[in-house]
């Protein structure tokens, strides 16, 4: 199954943490590309010759994480995705970000372009890149992580094609493709997804999706596996 592989993180993305849909972006109005300022040190929002850095989050695990480290989001998305965090993020014109003020600052010139620092996995789809590029922002990719595949134990393999498997889980699209290419689609499994996206990818590859958590937290998921478990057939002991 699919595992994060860290050595392939990029210089720039040091200190960025990824939630479970694998995205995590920080907004960038200097003349560089690199996010390793001083709010990637724990000053918030302090960047380079008076331009200050915004950070934009998928999640709330992510948005803990950066306050853990002292720096404060000024975006956390409702829908735990890339669709969800272009619908509330604001055109590049627009005069603040997360309550500052962008269309000003202390430095000698002005940037001449408005970056998007974007740490993705490799596998992430192009989505938020598009959707920035669309609201007049230049982003600028780098791969924070990369997914590996493992293969699943031997003891799964064989309770899967016993039918002794009733629910899986999907906590990433990748994750919901490997389901689908080590093990096979079945019916009588019902599949949990994390998030639309995974959704998408796992009806993309023939599984039942009965539950969609509502968010990328462990009490949504859960909340979701409840749901489809109420789904499944309950077979009542025989009278003796």
């Amino acid at each position: 199954m699919p595992e994060v592989d860290g050595r392939g993180g990029s210089r720039e993305c040091i200190g960025s943490h990824a939630d479970h849909t694998g995205h995590t972006d920080h907004t960038d109005r200097r003349n560089s590309s690199t996010g390793r300022s001083d709010s990637s040190r724990g000053r918030g929002d302090s960047g380079v010759d008076g331009w200050p850095v915004r950070w934009a989050v998928v999640g709330p695990a992510t948005a803990r994480a950066l306050r853990a480290a002292g720096v404060e989001p000024k975006l956390v998305a409702a829908e735990n995705s890339a669709v969800g965090m272009l619908a509330e993020w604001p055109d590049a014109h627009a005069s603040t970000f997360g309550g500052l003020d962008v269309g000003t600052g202390t430095g000698s010139s002005s940037p001449s372009s408005t970056r998007v620092l974007l740490p993705l996995g490799d596998l992430a789809e192009p989505t938020l890149e598009r959707g920035l590029t669309e609201l007049g922002y230049t982003p600028v990719r780098v791969t924070a992580y990369r997914t590996v595949s493992h293969p699943a134990p031997p003891e799964v393999v064989a309770d899967w094609a016993a039918g002794r498997i009733d629910l899986v889980v999907l906590t990433s699209g990748s994750v919901a493709r490997e389901v689908a290419r080590q093990l096979g689609p079945r019916a009588d499994v019902l599949a949990v997804a994390i998030g639309e996206p995974t959704r998408r990818a796992a009806e993309g590859t023939g599984q039942a999706v009965a539950a969609v958590a509502t968010g990328a937290s462990d009490d949504a998921l859960f909340s979701a596996i409840i749901d489809a478990a109420a789904l499944l057939p309950t077979t009542l002991p025989e009278d003796p």
